[in-house]
C-alpha cells in the first residue's frame, strides 16, 4: 500500500523534480552524477531535490501516512 502511495504522490511532482529524486534515490546516483546526467549545476539538483522531498512529506501526510 505504501508503495501506491509512494507511486502516486511521485507522480503529482513537477518532472523536474521527479527525475532528481528518480535518480538520486531509486538509480542510486549522486548528486554530482545527476548534475552531469542532467546538464545542471549540483546547487540547483541539491535544491530540486530538497523542494521534493518536501512535497513529497507533505503529500504523504495528506494521503495519511504516518511514518
Amino acid at each position: 500500500m505504501l508503495g501506491w502511495q509512494m507511486e502516486f504522490a511521485l507522480q503529482r511532482l513537477d518532472p523536474d523534480h521527479r527525475v532528481v529524486i528518480t535518480e538520486l534515490y531509486f538509480n542510486g546516483r549522486s548528486g554530482r552524477e545527476v548534475a552531469e546526467l542532467l546538464a545542471l549545476p549540483e546547487g540547483t539538483v541539491r535544491s530540486r531535490a530538497f523542494y521534493a522531498l518536501r512535497l513529497l512529506r507533505l503529500m504523504m501526510e495528506e494521503a495519511g501516512w504516518d511514518q
